[in-house]
């Protein structure tokens, strides 16, 4: 397995348990305040000091809930960037030379290295990144056999990670048609129960964008707005096990067949 997808599908295991230990905190009793009940003598104090503390949280638990799909959402954002990465260094390893790169890798390399380079702190980079942009690209766009090209640079993103914007950042690197391909994978389509790519595809961007709406709602609540419960998060957690599996696998096919190992 990928170890990018590893470290990601061990982050979801530990959203999983959470969301077990939440369950089972939401069905733990009270202590009884009633002196003549003698359950209280058989509990050890601590215990039942956890156990008053769910009972009169219980009714926060969404908000907890809540938590844990924006650590889940942003997780997938992290994971997809580093994914992105990692198949474009891969490229510039068996291509060894900027003008083999796939030609949509080389435009974008140009478009958003100068999209980083004047608002580098909006992105995370300081000044001694920025010459290593410079540096970099210079030495690609020069001729030089490449040693490094500015991957921080391609995978920059303004917004969340909704399907057009995930379409859009592998689009960079020359994947067309990400959400026709991913619909036609067995894994997905087993997922929804569907065998029509063209449904699996809509399904899978509308889960997506679902999530992304929800972490939105989350961040921003208003009056009227439901806490995702305890089950909602572990059916988003299923989706991107598969999603994210299934992607992983199509960036390796495409970067054997783009950029085959030399």
């Amino acid at each position: 397995m990928n170890p990018i997808l590893a470290d990601f599908f061990e982050d979801l295991s530990r959203v999983t348990k959470l969301l077990t230990l939440l369950e089972n905190l939401s069905k733990a009793p009270a202590p009884s305040s009633d002196p003549q009940n003698t359950i209280n003598d058989e509990i050890n104090p601590e215990v039942a000091a956890i156990l008053l503390t769910c009972h009169d949280a219980k009714v926060a638990f969404p908000i907890l809930c809540g938590a844990m799909l924006l650590y889940l959402s942003g997780r997938f954002e992290y994971f997809a960037r580093e994914l992105f990465e990692d198949m474009c260094s891969e490229f510039s390893k068996n291509c060894k030379y900027y003008e083999k790169l796939p030609k949509e890798l080389r435009e974008n390399l140009v478009k958003f290295t100068a999209l980083v380079i004047p608002d580098s702190r909006k992105y995370g980079h300081g000044d001694g990144a920025i010459k290593t942009f410079v540096h970099n690209l210079a030495d690609n766009l020069g001729g030089k056999e490449i040693s490094e090209i500015n991957v921080q640079c391609l995978s920059v993103t303004n917004t969340n990670m909704r399907s057009d914007v995930l379409s859009d950042l592998f689009g960079r690197a020359g994947i067309k048609n990400l959400w026709e391909t991913l619909g036609q994978q067995t894994a997905l389509k087993a997922f929804f129960h569907e065998f029509a790519p063209q449904l699996v595809s809509k399904k899978a961007k509308d889960r997506l964008d679902e999530l992304m709406q929800l972490r939105n709602k989350v961040a921003h609540p208003s009056g009227s707005f439901v806490w995702p419960a305890i089950e909602d998060i572990r059916q988003h957690v299923e989706f991107l096990k598969v999603l994210s599996s299934t992607l992983s696998e199509h960036c390796s096919l495409f970067a054997t067949n783009v950029a085959p190992p030399v």
